[in-house]
């Protein structure tokens, strides 16, 4: 596995983005969801890194891909892509990036570890348990990485290419491939379904509790000692 890790790298140094007018574009494959993001820091020289690392995704978000990304309708792509740069509808950088989803890996939802352990324990919060939304297209980063504690990776695979407004070209990605999911997204996904038996098992075992005795009233006048000292 990891020599395979490491020759997938070496092929996204050395490959070379196929960088073809706008105009010249087949448009996106069918079948898939399209987003995009504007920036001004990734271009076409450095996408490949990009691509490496994968796609920065905010937990704050639980997942949402709206929090980073616009979805697109794929049939007028070109023309939004032309708008997003021209300062015409906003303009937050002259390069997009754009990924493309499954419909299929965005219908689950996902139970990090710690929350799946502490239900385990009995610790069940009533409020329920915050759901990661499209899970399946996230992955952890490694350990010490300065993303791993605040944020998912969107993995390379699901970014189709990169949009350069400069030039109206875009970049198109060697290794696209947005048809399955990630590992990591299916052991949260199965956190998710393991939590859902637990917290059913506990709401039962306080339906079926007996209920406290109510307290008994006061009455005025009922309450008169007449014993007399």
């Amino acid at each position: 596995m990891k020599l395979l890790f490491e020759n997938w790298r070496q092929f996204l140094t050395e490959a070379e983005l196929r960088c073809v007018p706008l105009d010249e574009w087949a448009a996106p494959p069918s079948g898939i969801r399209i987003y995009s993001h504007s920036t001004g820091r990734i271009t076409p020289s450095n996408f490949n890194e990009v691509i490496e690392d994968g796609f920065r995704i905010s937990h704050s978000g639980v997942g949402t891909l709206s929090i980073t990304f616009l979805q697109e309708n794929p049939s007028g792509i070109k023309e939004s892509l032309r708008k997003r740069v021209s300062g015409e509808h906003y303009n937050l950088g002259t390069q997009v990036i754009i990924a493309g989803v499954n419909p299929e890996l965005q219908k689950d939802r996902g139970i990090v570890d710690d929350v799946l352990a502490a239900a385990k324990a009995g610790e069940i919060d009533q409020l329920g348990a915050p759901q990661i939304k499209n899970v399946r297209l996230f992955e952890e980063y490694p350990e010490g990485h300065r993303w791993r504690k605040n944020s998912w990776s969107m993995p390379g695979r699901f970014l189709l290419g990169l949009y350069d407004g400069d030039n109206d070209s875009i970049c198109l990605n060697p290794s696209f491939d947005a048809s399955t999911g990630t590992e990591y997204g299916e052991r949260l996904h199965n956190n998710f379904l393991e939590y859902q038996k637990i917290e059913k098992s506990h709401m039962a075992h306080i339906q079926q509790a007996p209920a406290p005795a109510a307290p008994v009233a006061d009455v005025p006048g009922e309450d008169i000692d007449d014993d007399v000292f």
